[in-house]
């Protein structure tokens, strides 16, 4: 009996499709039908008639159009015009993000030195990295051997032939090893050196160590 009533309102809903198509066929005029959109801009979406409107009659003449012989509906699909500020929000997020994504370090960024520099005149500069253009230089650690010398080799940035010394940033000292970890950045075309100060005319070798990477600026 379920089944019986399930046929007989299917065979309803298919009757009432039918006459509905058949009304919508002839009871429009051509003017009211366009179809292929002849003469007509259509702005939205789904405004298969081309009346200005989404509304039933659109679903309907579609079907009509697919499964009778109906006349093609002069827009099925138009080029979105709509959410421009949230395609500008995209685009800038995406450029944020493609900014960012530059400056994370690769495996060929990362920069690892130990080595000994001999100093022979008080206060000279030794370059150990040159931060090329468009890049930066950030320090993560750097540590050195004491040694009984008569100073500690100073860490310092190099522009334009004036000598700045880096900070020390969370210190750390004990015997025989010194050493600091910063997170400060060298900026691009800058040289990162080590420099010291002699008592006397005695050459002195130091042996550092230095960590960091290369990034965007």
């Amino acid at each position: 009996m379920r089944l019986f009533k399930q046929a007989l309102l299917s065979m309803a809903l298919l009757v009432v499709t039918l006459v509905t198509l058949s009304l919508v066929r002839l009871g429009r005029t051509p003017a009211q039908v366009n179809p292929a959109g002849e003469g007509q801009v259509v702005v939205r979406n789904g405004d298969v008639d081309c009346d200005g409107q989404i509304n039933i009659t659109d679903p309907i003449i579609t079907l009509n159009w697919l499964f009778g012989d109906g006349p093609e509906p002069c827009a099925i699909a138009q080029s979105d015009t709509c959410c421009t500020e949230l395609r500008q929000e995209v685009a800038t997020l995406r450029a944020a993000v493609e900014t960012l994504a530059s400056r994370v370090p690769g495996p060929g960024d990362i920069v690892t030195l130990r080595g000994t520099i001999r100093f022979t005149v008080s206060g000279t500069t030794k370059t150990i990295v040159d931060v090329p253009e468009g890049r930066r230089f950030v320090v993560t650690s750097y540590a050195w051997l004491n040694t009984g010398g008569p100073s500690r080799p100073r860490l310092v940035s190099v522009i334009d032939g004036k000598s700045t010394e880096i900070p020390a940033g969370f210190g750390e000292g004990h015997t025989p090893l010194e050493k600091w970890t910063s997170g400060f950045a060298f900026p691009a075309g800058a040289d990162v050196g080590l420099t010291m100060q002699l008592f006397d005319a005695t050459p002195y070798d130091a042996d550092f160590y230095l960590n960091g990477y290369f990034s965007g600026e």
